[in-house]
């Protein structure tokens, strides 16, 4: 029995948007989230860094998150093989960001 694999370059929009078609999941086997205080927040600083400079709004900067690697299962959702505590900790600061944004929505529709 022969594997394909099949290599698929993405940008970070690209590759959070494939997941309102397919759910991205960690599977059980991948080792729990371990990553620390600071390992996320060199990642937020470097992420802010390339935001605030070479990719900014209105640039066409790149900035290489590193490699994800996931695989289709038969469930049809992404099992992420490879990059689960990048992927964890953005999901985590979208989120904050998500909340952060809904509460001064409310806010401000409650100061009207």
């Amino acid at each position: 029995m022969s594997t394909t694999i099949s290599v698929n370059k993405q940008n970070v929009k690209q590759f959070l948007e494939s997941g309102k078609e397919k759910l991205f999941v960690i599977p059980e086997y991948q080792r729990p989230y371990a990553w620390t205080a600071a390992q996320v927040e060199t990642l937020f600083e470097d992420l802010w860094e390339f935001a605030s400079t070479t990719g900014g709004c209105n640039r066409n900067g790149t900035y290489f998150l590193g490699s994800i690697v996931s695989y289709e299962n038969e469930n049809n959702e992404q099992e992420i093989i490879d990059g689960q505590q990048r992927i964890t900790s953005l999901f985590l600061l979208l989120r904050a960001i998500y909340n952060k944004l809904q509460k001064n929505i409310a806010r401000v529709s409650c100061d009207k």
